[in-house]
Formats: C-alpha cells, structure tokens, sequence
C-alpha cells in the first residue's frame, strides 16, 4: 500500500461527486497543484465534511493514486470565514483562487504562489484596498513569480535609469526616452509613456517578499492608472477565459 502523504496547502475549488463524495483541486506546497478525492465528505457526520471547503487552509493526509489523490484526514489552521460572509469578496476570492490553479502545475513545488494566495486572502479580510485593485497586485505578483512580468527598473536597451520611460510591448520592458527616439518608429504602435510612480510600484511589487507585497500606499489616481496599465498587459499575455471573474462586474453593480 502506498504512503501516506502530508500536504500543507489551499482549497481552490470544490466539486460534488456521486452521492456523497467531493472532488477537490489543492495547491500544496510541496506537489504544486493536484487533484483529490473526499469520500464521504458530503455526508453530515464526516470529519471531512468543513474542511473540505474553498478557501480552507492547512495539512492534508492523503493516499497518492495514478491519476489524482485521496483525502483521508485534514487539520485546518484557518477557513477564511470573514471572506466567506462578503458575496464581493468570496467572488473575488474565486477570482484569485482560479487564477493561481491557472498558472501552477502539478509535481512541481508552489510554496511562493501560496503564500501569495494566503497574504492576497488575508487583504481581503483587512480591506486596506479596494477588491479591484487588490486583484492587479495579485496579478502582476503572480506574473512575477512565473516569469511573465516586463522588466521596470531601468531602460530594456541601454539600461539608462534615467526618466522618463516609455513601455513597449515589443521589449517586454520600458525605454528611456533616447531610446524610445532612437527606435520611436519601429516601437511607435505599441508603446505608452509610463508614470514614475507607477513604474515604481510595479517595481517594488516585483521584488517585495510576500508579506511586504501590499503595504504600500497609493493615491486613487495612482491607482486608477496603475490598475489600467495592468489590466491591459493581462489581457495581451494571459489568454483565458476566467469563469470567475464574470461574477465580479454583476456583484460590483449591486452595492
């Protein structure tokens, strides 16, 4: 019989199977993404039955089969509750939890990414931003760690730290101005004069640990600009159609 395993990590999403069964997605620390079976955890009297919820963190004892895993015994350590009480952020929540299973792959070890999705949880208990803009630091942290982030901390080209910088899509990074004239035509289409401020943030946001990740300030109009120029990087090099994220816009309408 094989070992039995010990996973420390998140529910992401859960699913009902058969009559009385779950299918769970975890990200652990040490296997990355994985798929995972509760038998029993519908039913009123399994141990299994709460902790076997989104958003749920902790140890997970399981039995690794060919395909995905089974849970035999959880200990918890938090449940994110204060989340689970607010429609907005339980839909956000979603958000981040899909767009972490997005990026993290199965056998290879996820401990940044988790830790990332705890802190992120944790800011939506605090409520020290707004739930978009905390979904654009999330974002670019997780570009970060995947390495699909640009470069911002000095010209792509010349490496100049001299301001003002311009972003281009086609360098994956941004351009001191003699640069940006130097190849202003071949770059013309798809480049965007950047703040300082903004290019700051996204810099500090890259290299911050993970606690540190959100305690920065922010202006609103810094925020506003700072979340367009994220949003639309997303959207250029993440193709994917997120389900959760359309919960956001009609929940956002009803406050």
């Amino acid at each position: 019989m094989a070992a039995q395993l010990v996973l420390h990590g998140m529910v992401l999403s859960v699913l009902p199977v058969g009559e009385a069964d779950k299918r769970i997605v975890l990200l652990t620390r040490e296997r990355g993404k994985i798929s995972a079976f509760a038998k029993g955890a519908r039913r009123s009297n399994s141990p299994l039955l709460a902790k076997c919820q989104s958003f749920a963190v902790g140890e997970f004892s399981c039995y690794e089969g060919k395909d995905s895993y089974t849970i035999v015994q959880a200990e918890i350590s938090r449940y994110f509750h204060e989340v689970q009480k607010d429609l907005e952020a339980v839909c956000y929540g979603c958000y981040f939890c899909e767009f972490a299973a997005y990026f993290a792959r199965e056998n290879l070890e996820a401990g940044e990414l988790l830790d990332l999705l705890y802190v992120t949880l944790s800011m939506l208990v605090e409520k020290r931003f707004p739930y978009s803009l905390l979904r654009y630091i999330f974002e670019w942290k997780v570009l970060t760690l995947e390495g699909e982030a640009p470069w911002m901390f000095d010209c792509v080209v010349c490496h100049c730290k001299e301001g003002p910088f311009y972003f281009s899509y086609e360098k994956c990074g941004v351009l001191c101005k003699d640069c940006m004239q130097k190849y202003g035509k071949k770059y013309k289409e798809n480049r965007i004069g950047l703040e300082e401020t903004i290019r700051l943030v996204l810099g500090y946001i890259s290299t911050s640990p993970m606690n540190r990740v959100y305690r920065f300030q922010i202006s609103k109009d810094m925020a506003e600009n700072f979340s367009k120029f994220v949003h639309s990087y997303v959207k250029r090099i993440v193709v994917h159609d997120f389900k959760s994220l359309k919960m956001i816009e009609p929940v956002k309408d009803c406050f």
